[in-house]
Order: C-alpha cells, then sequence, then structure tokens
C-alpha cells in the first residue's frame, strides 16, 4: 500500500477497494462516452426543453416593481406603495435580491423581444443544480444511477422551474446539501472500525463546512426558503454532536461550530429576525390552503391537484431511492433518513416545496448507490438505454404540451395571452378612476406598469394584506359580497378583470358588464376594464365607453 493510500480514511479505502467492476459488454473506452458525453447530453436536452418554454408567471411582476424602486429610485421598500388596501403595511419581499437579479435580466437581455434574460436565469440555475450532483456522482463511479435519479427529479419539479425567487432555493439547497452529505464518508457495512459508527469524519469536508454560513447569509437574501436550508443544517449538527458525544472525536465537535454559525448568519439580510414572521403571516391568510393553488398541500382531496405526471415522478423517485437503500454497501446515517423525511414533509404541506423535496433526495442517496450502479452496469447498456428513453420522453411530452401549456420546440417568450396587455396599454392611456378592484393573478402585472400613482386591489403578495383583504377579494369574486356593498366598503369606481374561460369561476365580468349602472370602457379577448356610472366618472366614460 502506497503513502497516499495509508493517509486515506479507512472507509475511503475501503470503497476504493471494491471499486465497481465494468461489465463485460462494456469497455472502458464505451464506458468513459457514456460518462462524459451520453448521459451529460441526455440531462442536458432534457433541461432545455424544460427551461426554455413559454413563460407563464403572474408573481413575477410584483418582483420586478420591488426591484425598480430599489434600481432606480435607490429605495429599499419596507412599506408597501403599490396597493391603496395595504397602503403603508410592512412588505417583507421574500427574495429582494433574486428580485433585483431577475429585473436585470428583464431589462438587459431580450427585454421586449425574447426574454432572453428571464430564460437565462431559470436555465442556469438548473443546469447547474444537475450537473453538481452529476459531477459528484461521476467522481464516485455512480454516474449511471445518478442519471436515473436526476431524470426523474427533473419530471418531478418541473413546474417549480419558473422565473421567481423560489428557484433560488432550488440550487441553494442542491449547493448546502451537497457539502453536507459529501463532509463525511459513510460506513461501508462490515466494517469492524469503528463498528458502530454510520460515518466517518473527513478532514477535506470538514473545511468546507465554513462555506454555509456564507451560503445561508446569502441564501437568506435570495428567498425565504432559508428556513429549509436551516432545518437541514441543524439535523447534520445534531448528528455530529451525537457522534462526538458517543465516539469523542474532536472533529465531530469542531464540525458542529460552522452549523452553530450558520444558524445566526441569516441574520445577514435587511429584514433581520423579521423573515421568521413570514410563515406566521401567511398561514394567518383564512383558507389560503384551500384557495391558492401553490400552497395547498401535495393531495387536494376537493380534487385541485398537481398534473398525474407530478404525482408519477414523485413516486418513481422515491421508488428508486428505497430499491437503491435495498441493494445499498453502506450503512444508512440516521440524519439522512431524517432530512429526508423533512423534505417529503414540507412538500406534502405545500405542494410549492417539491422542488426543494425533489433535488433533495438523489443527493441523500448518493451515497448509497455503488449496489444500484453495479447492477446497472452488470446489464450492459440498460443504464444507457433507459437514460435515452426518458430523455426522448420528457422531450416529446413537453413538446406535445403536456408538461406545460404550450406545445412545440423550446422557446423564449410569454405564454401568449397570459397578461392583459390591451387592458395595460388601454389604462396607460386613460389612467382610470380610483379605486379599481381587480382580478388576484392580475396584480402584479398592473402594479409594476401603472404603480406606484394607480394602485391596485390585491396582487400575489399575500402576506402584505390584512386578512379581511383577502377574504373580501374571495367574496366578491364569487358573488357572495355584493358589488353595491364592495363599492361602498372600499369606493370602488373601475374594475380590471379576466374576463377568460375558467379565471373568472364566479363570472364577476358577466355580472358587471349586465349592470346599468356600469360601463364597459375596453374588452378584449383576455380581459374587461368596467368603469362605476357616478358624476365623478361620467366625462371619463364619455370618452373611453365603447359603443
Amino acid at each position: 500500500m502506497s503513502n497516499k493510500q495509508k493517509k486515506q480514511p479507512a472507509a475511503v479505502r475501503a470503497r476504493n477497494e471494491r471499486a465497481i467492476p465494468s461489465a463485460p459488454a462494456i469497455s472502458p473506452h464505451a464506458q468513459a462516452i457514456l460518462c462524459y458525453a451520453l448521459f451529460p447530453a441526455c440531462l442536458l436536452t432534457t433541461i432545455v426543453f424544460l427551461c426554455v418554454c413559454p413563460i407563464e408567471e403572474y408573481d413575477l411582476w410584483f418582483h420586478f416593481a420591488f426591484a425598480r424602486q430599489f434600481v432606480e429610485h435607490g429605495e429599499f421598500l419596507g412599506r408597501d406603495i403599490f396597493s391603496f388596501t395595504s397602503f403603508g403595511r410592512e412588505w417583507i419581499s421574500t427574495g429582494w435580491l433574486s428580485s433585483v437579479i431577475l429585473y436585470w435580466l428583464f431589462e438587459k437581455i431580450g427585454h421586449g423581444s425574447n426574454l432572453a434574460g428571464l430564460t437565462l436565469f431559470v436555465f442556469i440555475q438548473v443546469l447547474v443544480s444537475a450537473f453538481a450532483i452529476y459531477s459528484v456522482a461521476l467522481r464516485r463511479k455512480v454516474e449511471s444511477a445518478m442519471t436515473l435519479l436526476l431524470m426523474v427529479c427533473l419530471l418531478t419539479a418541473c413546474l417549480r422551474f419558473n422565473p421567481r425567487p423560489d428557484l433560488c432555493s432550488q440550487i441553494m439547497v442542491v449547493v448546502v446539501l451537497l457539502l453536507l452529505v459529501t463532509s463525511e464518508d459513510v460506513t461501508p457495512r462490515g466494517m469492524r472500525r469503528p463498528s458502530s459508527r454510520s460515518t466517518t469524519p473527513n478532514a477535506a469536508g470538514d473545511r468546507r463546512l465554513w462555506l454555509l454560513p456564507f451560503l445561508m447569509a446569502l441564501w437568506a437574501n435570495l428567498h425565504a426558503g432559508f428556513m429549509a436550508g436551516a432545518v437541514l443544517i441543524a439535523i447534520y449538527g445534531l448528528h455530529r454532536f451525537m457522534n462526538w458525544r458517543r465516539f469523542g472525536l474532536k472533529s465531530d465537535l469542531m464540525a458542529t461550530i460552522p452549523c452553530a454559525v450558520s444558524m445566526v448568519a441569516w441574520l445577514a439580510n435587511p429584514y433581520g429576525y423579521r423573515m421568521l414572521t413570514l410563515p406566521s403571516k401567511i398561514s394567518a391568510v383564512p383558507g389560503i390552503r384551500e384557495m391558492l393553488f401553490e400552497w395547498m398541500p401535495l393531495y387536494s382531496p376537493n380534487g385541485n391537484n398537481l398534473p398525474w405526471f407530478i404525482y408519477a415522478g414523485l413516486a418513481l423517485l422515491i421508488t428508486l431511492c428505497c430499491a437503491a437503500l435495498l441493494t445499498r454497501r453502506t450503512k444508512l446515517p440516521w440524519w439522512h433518513v431524517a432530512a429526508a423525511v423533512f423534505c417529503l414533509a414540507i412538500a406534502w404541506q405545500a405542494r410549492r416545496q417539491l422542488g426543494i423535496t425533489a433535488w433533495a433526495l438523489p443527493i441523500f442517496i448518493l451515497p448509497h448507490l455503488e449496489g444500484a450502479e453495479y447492477r446497472l452496469r452488470k446489464h450492459g447498456y440498460l443504464a444507457p438505454a433507459l437514460a435515452i428513453t426518458g430523455c426522448a420522453a420528457l422531450c416529446c411530452m413537453q413538446y406535445g404540451g403536456n408538461l406545460n401549456s404550450s406545445p412545440g420546440w423550446p422557446t423564449v417568450k410569454f405564454l401568449p395571452g397570459t397578461y392583459p396587455e390591451g387592458a395595460k396599454n388601454f389604462l396607460l392611456r386613460h389612467p382610470p378612476p380610483s379605486n379599481i378592484f381587480n382580478s388576484y393573478h392580475y396584480g402584479g402585472f398592473l402594479m409594476y406598469h401603472l404603480g406606484p400613482q394607480t394602485k391596485v386591489f390585491i396582487d400575489g403578495r399575500i402576506d402584505t394584506y390584512d386578512p379581511k383583504v383577502w377574504l373580501d377579494d374571495r367574496a366578491i369574486e364569487r358573488g357572495s359580497l355584493s358589488i353595491d356593498e364592495a363599492c361602498d366598503r372600499y369606493g370602488l369606481k373601475t374594475f380590471v378583470l379576466d374576463r377568460r374561460e375558467g379565471y373568472d369561476p364566479g363570472r364577476l365580468a358577466q355580472r358587471l358588464a349586465a349592470r346599468p349602472d356600469i360601463a364597459t370602457v375596453f374588452k378584449d379577448d383576455t380581459s374587461a376594464v368596467f368603469v362605476r356610472k357616478t358624476p365623478e366618472t361620467a366625462e371619463y366614460i364619455s370618452k373611453t365607453a365603447e359603443p
């Protein structure tokens, strides 16, 4: 044994000694082609199809509105200035820094033509996340198994590949978990020393743990999902602390220090500890888990569920992870299980967390893939055949419009008909009488293009509003709060509504159009603008009303 081999930890030496042999049917040259060409090409092609597609994201615009005030006016908004129903209330941006990045990309790259900047925001983060995991798998010689896991991961998370700050939480959870999972060497089954440890210390990995405080400080400014990262680091820190108490190794105790520092490093954000109030403010909104799609539980008994392929992808991902564990050659650290259960739990509670969970599961299984990799290589070209089939299936589903609402080849644009462009142009030419009532999902678009001069009724910043405003908004659209009562309560004079089928379930646009005391001043296939007939609006209506 060489001196270099003697210096390696026992777990590393054991892993190298049982290196996975190449199947006789695959030569070393062919295996290299698979590792460095075919598998990466399959992942890259899939990511292109899933990320370079028409953008349909309503909340994007209120992030732009925040960033524009910061970039163009040097104003860091801590209070709302865009809505008359929440004016002056505290506004904690869930991701102020990523909002600024998004706005810069929107303005500087492709603005007004092809939206290349927003697409790059999505594509680069998903690409880096996938290939960061793949590169670690490649060094550990488990790239075949990991490629298949990543294909299923991409299917499961694809609905969360949107240009919005929470995408940053997906790449951050990948980076943080890779640091945690690779900081120790998982003990092979049957090792006698130390027989009761599931992991052994790794000096280089422990040094890398000092990146965690800086990552947590960055994450807290990119998106509020840093709270999930804090829990994952806490679980890992508890694991190392328990190892220190049990085995007395100083390295275990020292590893808990960067974990502890990470627990306070997130305070380096403009809102400080107030960031922790976001979950309670959102959960205090009545009915949010029944009415807002992304805040609903993973499975909703009322039938308002995710597309079938998301559930199929998650079920397959969990099945593959369990199968890999059954064939593993390693001991299973308890913190891997605890952290995976936590990720599944947050996805079960709110489907918007499914992206974090989909990326996390392949990382937790990464140290335990040797047995699965051996069986795949034993079957010759089974893994590349499955990778090509998976890539072709996902690309064909996307091309056929089965994974998002727009079929066709990868393209860089907004999904046609998503936003009320006609109503926006009309209202810019003819500023509407205040106050306006708007469809909930139009709020961010209107506050960006018309605000802060024209203030909206409500938008996607649900935590900024008084819960009563949210309830009244739902009641007005359903019809349980009459139009007359709503106008008296909020002084409403203008209504900007989505009139598309399925986006106005309470048929508010039809009810307004049928009233003699309300004039239709604009209407197209997407939206409509109505103005209440009063002495103050008579002149406006006479100039703008449709014949």
